[in-house]
């Protein structure tokens, strides 16, 4: 009884402070996040790379994955996705971005489409 207790107690606790899931974090820290001073993005990279050139390249070029031409694509795709993301932070102050379904208790904002018209 006192562990069902405890259990509820914490489970309503942690969505009143609010949750950023680490390894959700795509660009910043979720250490330190103040809701009073920050702000957190919300992005879906998998919308972000589809308007990526280079991973559209892949796409429509059919490479094969595994080689040396992939490989060569995806870091340029992923080196312009770490650089839009960086600079959509800046642009919108954003302390943290995060893949959406990654913050829970927190205000937020979809970048999605800001990264997507930053590249």
């Amino acid at each position: 009884m006192m562990q069902n207790i405890l259990a509820t107690f914490i489970l309503v606790f942690s969505f009143l402070v609010g949750t950023i899931t680490a390894d959700k974090v795509r660009h910043g820290t979720h250490r330190g996040y103040d809701e009073k001073v920050h702000t957190i993005g919300v992005v879906d990279s998998k919308t972000v790379y589809l308007a990526i050139p280079e991973y559209k390249q892949i796409k429509t070029e059919g490479v094969t994955e595994g080689s040396a031409r992939y490989f060569q694509l995806m870091k340029q795709a992923t080196d312009r996705y770490h650089i839009t993301l960086k600079k959509t932070a800046k642009q919108g102050g954003y302390y943290v971005l995060v893949e959406k379904g990654g913050v829970q208790g927190y205000p937020t904002t979809n970048v999605t489409e800001l990264c997507i018209s930053n590249l």
